[in-house]
């Protein structure tokens, strides 16, 4: 059996559990539910309804979410990424306050998650890319506790997370908690970006690249999908190739996975992995 009849059985079987949840909370019980629960609830509720919605679609929209720490370039890859200014950069401080949705002008708002509807829509006409939704998310390491709720709130809707960093931090301690709490819920690829400065040995005496993907096989990532990129160079130069791009830099090869290296079965796979957190969350409600 192929993967997108079976993902696509699960849509009444999610359904007919959001229905199953929602009686049990309006029906008769000895003692009241509290508030909190009640709130989990709903939000399980509406996220079960959401997949079920989603994955019922003969083309189900397939969702790459940037996540990273200040200073990275996650907007500015966004940017080299849409060819064109749809997200606030900055050297200087955190300005990723809003999450940005980049998506195709034929999704209609309706198909997105309510938390997505809320964020700022950046639409696009590039045909690769019509069932593929990039959101760019608040900075993890924010002095604003609000950011990092937003990010936490958000991650769960990601079929694959694109884990940015820079040679200056791409193992900080609490991009790497949130990643090992998050890495068997969904489908992670690293970006090290900024790699025109990574040509210098680290503090370890070693390169960020080979630093990384050592951190990342001691998780147990056999063959851990890695980026290395230089967006501001992209940015730089209207999408087109830049002169100077350094030895090694793999922005082209970033940009041409997300368009058409995945797979429908790596896409389904990420998938799973959401359905599978759901199953999850209501066995702990």
């Amino acid at each position: 059996m192929s993967a997108e009849p079976f993902l696509r059985t699960l849509s009444p079987l999610l359904r007919s559990l959001s229905r199953s949840l929602a009686d049990w909370k309006s029906g008769p019980r000895q003692a009241p539910v509290n508030v909190v629960t009640q709130a989990e609830v709903d939000a399980l509720i509406g996220d079960l309804e959401h997949r079920s919605i989603d994955l019922a679609d003969e083309q189900p929209l397939f969702i790459a979410m940037l996540m990273g720490g200040t200073g990275v370039g996650k907007s500015t890859l966004l940017n080299a990424l849409a060819g064109s200014k749809v997200a606030m950069a900055s050297f200087t401080r955190p300005t990723t306050r809003d999450p940005v949705v980049y998506l195709h002008e034929s999704i209609r708002p309706e198909r997105l998650h309510a938390d997505l509807r809320n964020c700022r829509l950046s639409r696009h006409v590039r045909e690769a890319r019509r069932h593929k939704i990039l959101v760019d998310t608040p900075d993890l390491d924010s002095n604003d506790l609000a950011n990092r709720d937003t990010l936490v709130r958000l991650l769960p809707l990601a079929d694959v997370v694109l884990y940015v960093g820079s040679q200056e931090k791409y193992h900080d301690r609490l991009g790497w908690e949130i990643f090992k709490e998050q890495r068997q819920r969904r489908a992670f690829a690293f970006v090290l970006n900024k790699w025109d400065r990574c040509s210098q040995l680290g503090p370890s005496g070693r390169r960020p690249d080979d630093d990384l993907l050592d951190d990342l096989k001691r998780e147990g990532f056999t063959d851990p999908k890695l980026f290395r990129t230089t967006a501001q160079l992209w940015v730089d130069s209207g999408g087109e190739t830049p002169a100077n791009r350094p030895e090694g830099e793999q922005f082209a090869e970033l940009r041409d996975w997300l368009e058409s290296g995945l797979t429908r079965l790596e896409m389904d796979a990420g998938k799973a992995r959401g359905v599978t957190q759901l199953l999850d969350r209501t066995t702990t409600v």
